[in-house]
């Protein structure tokens, strides 16, 4: 894809995690899958999405952005249907501060004041 052209991909791989690159940015790297108990993985990859793109509106880099993502696909699995595991972006945080804490306190520095909380249910 990006010899095509296009500026940057991601591509999720499920239980594996994912795969991001971008134009300049050498080879791509994969990202681990964060462990949760699945309960139906109906729309983890649309979670992925929209996680990757908020961390991206947030201001954080690619790879902390796919970061947000991985956790958003992670809470999605842990619910039934497309959107029951997600409930804030306090609580997609406090997941991503059991696997990379650093990079959730990036993105909390960069979230809304109101939205800062790490906790989680």
């Amino acid at each position: 894809m990006l010899a095509l052209g296009t500026g940057g991909v991601a591509v999720t791989c499920g239980a594996d995690g994912c795969l991001v690159g971008w134009r300049g940015g050498g080879a791509p790297v994969a990202l681990p899958a964060i462990k949760v108990d699945v309960v139906d993985t109906t729309g983890c990859g649309d979670g992925f999405t929209a996680g990757m793109l908020a961390g991206l509106l947030l201001g954080a880099d690619r790879l902390d952005a796919a970061w947000l993502g991985i956790a958003c696909g992670a809470l999605v699995a842990t619910g039934l249907g497309s959107d029951a595991g997600i409930e804030s972006l306090g609580q997609v945080l406090g997941l991503l501060a059991r696997e990379p804490a650093a990079v959730a306190g990036r993105i909390a520095a960069a979230a809304p004041s109101s939205d800062r909380q790490l906790t989680t249910k």
